[in-house]
């Protein structure tokens, strides 16, 4: 089977999210898209290449079609600044010319990667912050939940016990659905630039940088971060303040410190951070502590992280701190910020042909199927990254969430994982 499906499939995926606003408003396409790209991750599982899993040909093709896509939507949902949408739109369309000159010198190139590499990081970093500046006040509520919950703890108040400023009609926004490393992570942003989207843009940038250094500093590794940079709605992310930036960096950083330094201890304290974030990360846990041997420096290190800090939030009110970040996923009908038949899922088509969701006990036994399927086949680190990515692309599939950024953090999982195999086989 053709090594090259991973690198399809998230295309596809980039391609996808790239419409409508990542979300469905009646085009079926985006959805039937992501379903292909499951199924050819599914494929490609079942039948592992040995050979590199993306020609230096196929990446260079890529970048030039994910550039075009990225100059005709490079995203600025809630940019009020008209200088800044026209600048955005002009240093989008101009970065193909550079990547044209690159691909046609490759021996250039070759002698010259880093300080190419730096060209792109620095143009990545001016395209973010003029999305910055350009976009101070996103009417989303995770932008306001994540500048004001580091405000209410320097305040003595509970961020899971308070309400946060009105952004969307008839919603209560009485709600803080992440993990605490978020807000105790978004201090030093908040308290310095008075907003949360700084953390995400350094986290955004450095995952690159680690994307370049894990696949060997060369031509290849340098597309991929190109392609990990300069992606649709990739300024959209941070301009929203969806942790996805800094999930992937921190995934990043694991298996960047597993690989370079088999520091068990610290990866293990990452892996914590992580979950600590966001709880579903556990999932990762699992296969990675599985493709580690379970070894112990790693379990111990990650839970003493996780205990140090949700156990002082979990405390002070257990009911409320599961109802806030675990039971609003489960919610029957869900919390009305979710709007799940807006979601980029197969469920949102079944419900399209049938006014039903899928039934839960289908849903549930395909996710138990390839959870042991994946599980069983993991061994070593790169195994863990890939059925990882493949066991959450199919949670958003046929799950009832499942939005822009949800894929986003699949497609970057997907570069990490073809940066991995780069690597392994120079």
């Amino acid at each position: 089977m053709s090594a090259i499906l991973p690198l399809l499939s998230f295309l596809l995926i980039t391609i996808s999210i790239s419409l409508n606003n990542g979300s469905f408003l009646g085009n079926l396409s985006p959805v039937i898209l992501l379903a292909i790209s499951q199924i050819l991750l599914a494929v490609y599982l079942f039948s592992p290449p040995r050979k590199n899993p993306a020609s230096i040909i196929w990446l260079e093709a890529s970048v030039i079609a994910v550039l075009v896509f990225f100059a005709l939507i490079p995203g600025g949902w809630w940019i009020n600044d008209k200088n800044s949408i026209t600048l955005i739109q002009t240093l989008s369309s101009l970065l193909l010319l550079p990547v044209f000159f690159i691909i046609a010198g490759k021996k250039t190139l070759i002698k010259n990667v880093l300080a190419v590499f730096a060209f792109f990081l620095l143009y990545a970093f001016i395209l973010r912050l003029i999305m910055l500046l350009g976009s101070p006040y996103p009417a989303i509520d995770v932008f306001i939940i994540l500048k004001e919950a580091p405000q209410k703890i320097l305040q003595a108040v509970n961020p899971y016990q308070t309400l946060y400023t009105y952004v969307f009609p008839g919603i209560n926004p009485d709600y803080y659905a992440y993990w605490p490393a978020s807000f105790i992570l978004e201090l030093p942003a908040v308290l310095i630039f008075n907003d949360p989207r700084y953390l995400l843009m350094f986290a955004d940038l450095s995952a690159g940088v680690l994307l370049f250094i894990l696949g060997g500093k060369n031509a290849s590794s340098l597309l991929i971060s190109i392609l990990y940079f300069f992606r649709p709605m990739s300024l959209s992310i941070t301009e929203a303040s969806w942790l996805t930036p800094l999930n992937f960096f921190l995934i990043t950083a694991i298996y960047y410190v597993l690989k370079k330094s088999r520091n068990y201890f610290l990866a293990g304290t990452l892996m914590g951070l992580l979950v600590a974030v966001q709880f579903f990360f556990f999932l990762l846990f699992i296969y990675l502590a599985k493709s580690l041997y379970l070894n112990k420096k790693f379990i111990l290190s990650f839970f003493i992280t996780v205990a140090l800090f949700v156990l002082p939030f979990f405390l002070l009110n257990p009911d409320n701190f599961i109802n806030q970040t675990v039971g609003v996923y489960f919610r029957n009908p869900p919390h009305p910020s979710i709007l799940i038949h807006t979601s980029l899922s197969l469920n949102t088509l079944f419900y399209v042909f049938t006014t039903h969701d899928l039934p839960l006990f289908l849903i549930f036994s395909v996710y138990l199927i390839i959870f042991l399927i994946t599980l069983r086949k993991t061994h070593t680190l790169t195994d863990s990254l890939l059925y990882f990515t493949l066991m959450l692309l199919t949670v958003f599939v046929f799950g009832r969430q499942a939005f822009i950024n949800y894929y986003y953090l699949i497609a970057s999982l997907l570069l990490l994982y073809l940066t991995s195999k780069t690597y392994a086989d120079t």
